[in-house]
């Protein structure tokens, strides 16, 4: 096997000799510092483009016998997680990193960080900017200090050291990536953050690599592909209902052709352990904490501007689904262009945590079909699906709002004559919480309730003919 696959690398290595695959782990270390691309047939002007800045930057700095590049090409015949324990073994650095052929680097990064390996750390800290076709700047941090994080927090994206950081080349070599094209690299990195191997750290504060997403390059990872729907959650006081609403969304038929966007209002419960050890499973599932509470209709604002899908839904963390209740609604959106927005029936109970097979369902909602001079009656409730669009065209939820800010937009579109529908179907279970935001019989919120109905009422009674 062992031969195999040296004579197969070396097709696709135009870089190495036989006498180099002949090594493997005890490999003689002759360099400091060795870069690992993996690249394809199909990417090589943006791999000519980071290859030659980096190899421009080794020779400007005198550094020829001190760092390698080591690059794996192919057309889609190794998985990446294959090639890159191929180059891991291959290399000869004390210390090793990756670098992603259509991503960029600062104009001075090898001098940064081979000065930082001089002090033989056993990493050295990394912090990038990440944009989408060339704008939303958002930062990353992947440090030692984020040992025990795999989150986004402030809008920022924290992580434990992984494959782009400098790492010892004998400690990242305890631990192979697996052999797939997603998500080996947060395998790889959480078990490297578990052994706790990793004891030192250089710390770089300046921005030095580039994550450049555009789109470009489906499927080369579950995150990179446009997703089929956004589902947008918020999460505050969810301690009751965090692991089950969990369970029940990833069993959704279609969960992984989606996103889930998790917003943590800065929440007073201890949700984030159990949102965590899901987004270790599942990389669709997008979370990040807020530092405060911007209230509901603002945290469904946040969550849309970062969806990518053209179709979003709003899942409640005490409100339980129909497994096909995605795909019922996303096909209905698709095979119908003029319909922006789709709903159904819902049973509705009383008792928390059911699920949508068992449950003690009271009674059925059953909403009419649409048409706007009824929209008093909210029609598409508590769980409906809509195309990201509209928000190019009318705007985002009214944040002003606390319970009513979906009642309050629904009108407002409905208004602009945009035109919803009622799918055949039951799409879950609404939950009454007594303690919701549009539930709770506190008379201060039931006043707040009131104040805003009485508002709606008074922006739409002309569409309903009142």
């Amino acid at each position: 096997m062992r031969k195999k696959i040296v004579i197969l690398v070396l097709t696709v290595f135009n870089i190495f000799s036989l006498a180099l695959f002949a090594h493997d782990e005890q490999t003689a270390q002759t360099k400091m510092w060795s870069i690992l691309i993996c690249t394809l047939e199909e990417r090589t002007e943006s791999f000519n483009k980071i290859y030659n800045k980096l190899q421009y930057q080794i020779a400007a700095n005198n550094l020829g016998d001190q760092i390698e590049i080591l690059f794996f090409r192919d057309n889609r015949e190794h998985s990446i997680g294959f090639k890159r324990n191929a180059l891991l073994k291959q290399s000869q650095g004390r210390y090793v990193c990756f670098v992603d052929d259509d991503d960029d680097v600062h104009g001075r990064y090898i001098p940064m960080i081979y000065e930082k390996l001089l002090q033989n750390p056993d990493c050295v800290s990394l912090l990038g900017i990440m944009t989408t076709n060339g704008k939303h700047p958002e930062i990353f941090k992947h440090s030692l200090a984020y040992n025990d994080k795999y989150c986004t927090e402030n809008g920022v994206h924290l992580r434990p050291p992984n494959h782009l950081n400098p790492i010892r080349r004998d400690i990242a070599l305890q631990f192979s990536f697996p052999e797939n094209n997603f998500g080996e690299d947060r395998s790889w990195t959480l078990l490297l953050a578990q052994s706790g191997l990793l004891k030192t750290e250089a710390v770089l504060d300046v921005p030095y690599y580039f994550y450049l997403y555009d789109g470009k390059y489906n499927g080369q990872s579950a995150l990179h592909e446009k997703p089929r729907v956004s589902i947008i959650t918020s999460v505050y006081k969810g301690d009751e209902f965090i692991e089950g609403f969990l369970i029940d969304i990833v069993r959704q038929t279609i969960f992984e052709e989606c996103e889930l966007i998790i917003i943590n209002a800065n929440s007073p419960g201890n949700e984030e352990p159990i949102i965590k050890q899901y987004c270790e499973q599942y990389p669709n599932i997008i979370y990040e904490r807020l530092a405060a509470d911007p209230g509901l209709y603002a945290v469904w604002n946040y969550a849309i501007r970062k969806a990518r899908a053209d179709l979003i839904t709003n899942s409640n963390l005490d409100d339980r689904r129909n497994p096909e209740s995605l795909e019922m609604h996303a096909r209905a959106l698709e095979e119908d262009p003029a319909v922006d927005l789709v709903y159904s029936d819902v049973y509705v109970t009383h008792t928390p945590n059911e699920t949508f097979e068992n449950n003690t369902h009271l009674w059925l909602i059953q909403p009419d079909e649409f048409s706007a001079n009824i929209m008093f009656k909210c029609l598409p409730g508590p769980l409906p699906m809509w195309r990201a669009s509209l928000h190019n065209h009318y705007g985002f939820f009214d944040e002003q709002f606390i319970s009513a800010g979906d009642f309050d937009y629904w009108n407002r579109v409905a208004a602009a004559g945009v035109i919803f529908k009622k799918v055949p179907g039951i799409s879950g279970l609404f939950y009454q919480n007594p303690h919701g935001l549009s539930t709770d019989q506190d008379a201060l919120k039931v006043e707040r309730r009131n104040y805003e109905n009485n508002l709606i009422v008074a922006r739409y009674r002309h569409l309903w003919a009142w």
